[in-house]
């Protein structure tokens, strides 16, 4: 989050935004899962509880992309949209990908699928002015060796605390 609010290039940020989206999905599935049902069945609650835990990130990212659209950084695209997509492609894009018996970068291992998502979100944000090749999207992936206590902090409310939250 430091490389969000201090500006960072997009191709240093956007790599860790998947990332940090994709740990979610593959190391806290649970907390989408709870999310989910917290909105099917307990609505107003539900609501409450995204908006104090998932807002702020959201917010940030939203932030991040508005203002690199502005400083020319990526392509002018609709920053609401844009938030949007990249988060969905982040949570969606293996479970979709398998269900239209997609066998590109995205249904490898966790390390190709985030590199095949970077180097798309990098080719697609890519100005006129600046473009990221696949080897930058490569450098600049973050290492996916991660020890047990690091995936216990993403998503940092146990499954059984936050469903206490909607009681």
């Amino acid at each position: 989050m430091e490389g969000i609010a201090r500006g960072d290039a997009p191709e240093v940020v956007l790599p860790r935004i998947l990332e940090l989206l994709a740990d979610t999905v593959n190391y806290r599935p649970e907390l989408l899962r709870l999310v989910a049902v917290a909105f099917l069945e307990m609505n107003a609650k539900a609501g409450r509880f995204c908006t104090e835990h998932f807002s702020p990130v959201i917010s940030a990212i939203h932030c991040y992309l508005e203002t690199s659209t502005r400083e020319g950084k990526i392509r002018e695209l609709e920053p609401t949209m844009l938030t949007s997509a990249l988060i969905m492609t982040a949570l969606t894009h293996r479970g979709i990908s398998s269900l239209i018996g997609g066998s590109n970068g995205a249904s490898a291992n966790g390390m190709e699928a985030h590199r095949a998502q970077t180097r798309f979100w990098l080719d697609l944000l890519a100005t006129g002015s600046s473009t990221y090749s696949s080897s930058q999207a490569e450098r600049t992936t973050p290492g996916r060796a991660r020890s047990a206590s690091s995936r216990k902090q993403i998503g940092s409310k146990s499954s059984s605390q936050v469903s206490r939250r909607f009681e």
